[in-house]
């Protein structure tokens, strides 16, 4: 098989998950509904990572090498903008809640990150570093490619909204099954933008804490004042 034809492969099983998968449909009614927005948009965009690491491991064994690589790359970046896409869906109805209509902007893709990842994987690949395809596009790969859509769209609507004078805040959230060093992070309480501690916005492999947020109405601009040349809150 050629390239086209590994990548006709990869389309229609992503477009099969759509349509078919009833959990990963589930989510996005749920986020279509106003049900805990950010919970269930990243828990459909994990879903969509399982998947996409799934549909990896599925052709690695007999892909030739630089079409696994290329292949690897476009789905990784793909994976990234559908994440961002999902994300918007809860900003939107976040927006909405606070009467704000404001519209969603999407932040660009860091490819650094993704080059550096695809070289550490496929060199082990190549290598036979490492015991199976399994481990080299192992879910937690998927997990994080994903959760860097959904938070890098957070991080980046919440700058440009604090900028226009709206009060942002986010917090972490973990559903107690991940690790002590993540239920330290999640302490349950609200930042604003710039005042998230460090690390806030660090997630390791098979990490399934997400980021909460919330936006309020416009602050009167009278209220802010300029300090060391930024805008920042009296």
């Amino acid at each position: 098989m050629d390239y086209a034809g590994y990548k006709d492969k990869l389309i229609r099983e992503f477009k099969s998950f759509e349509q078919n998968d009833a959990v990963f449909k589930g989510y996005l009614n749920n986020i279509k509904s106003g049900r805990n927005v950010w919970l269930n948009a990243n828990r459909a965009v994990e879903r969509a990572g399982e998947k996409v690491s799934m549909m990896l491991r599925s052709i690695a064994d007999s892909c030739p090498y630089d079409i696994l690589r290329e292949l690897t790359a476009e789905e990784y970046r793909f994976l990234f903008n559908y994440s961002a896409n999902i994300g918007a869906m809860a900003q939107e109805i976040t927006n909405q809640a606070a009467d704000i209509y404001m519209n969603v902007k999407f932040p660009k893709i860091d490819d650094s990150r993704i080059d550096g990842l695809l070289e550490i994987l496929l060199n082990d690949y190549n290598s036979n570093i490492l015991l199976s395809t399994s481990e080299v596009f192992n879910d937690g790969i998927g997990y994080n490619i994903a959760q860097d859509g959904i938070n890098e769209l957070i991080n980046y609507n919440s700058r440009l909204q604090d900028q226009a004078g709206f009060g942002t805040y986010m917090r972490r959230r973990t559903d107690g099954s991940c690790c002590k060093w993540c239920d330290s992070m999640a302490d349950g309480n609200w930042y604003g933008k710039g005042e998230e501690p460090a690390d806030f916005w660090r997630f390791h492999q098979n990490c399934t804490c997400w980021i909460e947020y919330k936006v309020n109405k416009r602050i009167d601009i009278v209220s802010y004042k300029t300090r060391n040349g930024k805008m920042s809150r009296t």
